[in-house]
This record gives structure tokens, C-alpha cells and sequence, in this order.
């Protein structure tokens, strides 16, 4: 079998052709999950802070509990957010309070409509932060 699909890719090496980039992309297009693609900026970064703060699980806050949730954020062309996964969170209750806020941060346009951006909430009463790291 790994003969064969040699020698398919070999013939099509010779023919001038090329199989599909890798994850199914245009040749030619960065894939959503490319670390060449540029990180989009988040662009309404106080309004994620004040809605942190505004939803902060009143169980945690009041009992002093600090913690982060971080998701995998899906963006539309426009930047908005198309989808959104949280991958680890410090408790459970932080988790609804992720995608209230994840869901309504806004970012530039990415350079591919779909790319993925990571972001990590901290949950700090009076330090909220959000920070976008790269894939």
C-alpha cells in the first residue's frame, strides 16, 4: 500500500501536479491553524475587562476565588467570534462566565476567516485581564 501511494504521488509529481496543502487549504492560503498567520488584535479589550468583572460567578467573587478560563476562539472575516471552546478552566463555575465573555470580544479582521485565536480570562476581583496568546 505504501508503494502505491508513492508512486501516485510520484507520478503526480511529474505530471506537475500537486495534492492539497495540508488540512485541506488552497495552495497558496494560510490555514487556520498556521503559527505564519498573524494574531488578530483584540479591539474592545476594556469592554472584555468590564464584562469580566461583570460576570464574575458571585460565589467565587464573594469567597475570594481567583481564576482563568482559557478558550480557542473561531473568527468570522469581520473579526467577530464565530465559535468558542473552552479548554481549561480553574473551576467549573468560571466556565459559563468564559463564554459569556469570550462570545463578545471582537478582534481586527484575521488574515483567513476562520482562524483561531487562544485567549486566557483572568478572573482577579479589581485586576481583570485578557490575554491573547499565540496558536
Amino acid at each position: 500500500m505504501r508503494v502505491r501511494s508513492f508512486l501516485v504521488l510520484a507520478a503526480l509529481a511529474a505530471a506537475g501536479c500537486a495534492p492539497a496543502a495540508a488540512g485541506g487549504a488552497e495552495p497558496g492560503t494560510v490555514p487556520a491553524d498556521s503559527a505564519a498567520a498573524p494574531v488578530p488584535q483584540l479591539l474592545n479589550a476594556d469592554e472584555g475587562q468590564r464584562l469580566i468583572v461583570r460576570e464574575y460567578p458571585p460565589l467565587l467573587r464573594d469567597a475570594g476565588v481567583t481564576g482563568e478560563v482559557v478558550m480557542l476562539l473561531t473568527l468570522a472575516a469581520d473579526g467577530r467570534v464565530e465559535r468558542s471552546v473552552v479548554i481549561y478552566t480553574t473551576a467549573d463555575l468560571f466556565r459559563g462566565a468564559g463564554y459569556s465573555v469570550g462570545d463578545r470580544l471582537r478582534f481586527s479582521p484575521p488574515a483567513v476567516a476562520g482562524q483561531r485565536v487562544r485567549v486566557r480570562l483572568h478572573f482577579v476581583p479589581n485586576a481583570p485581564r485578557i490575554d491573547i496568546e499565540s496558536r
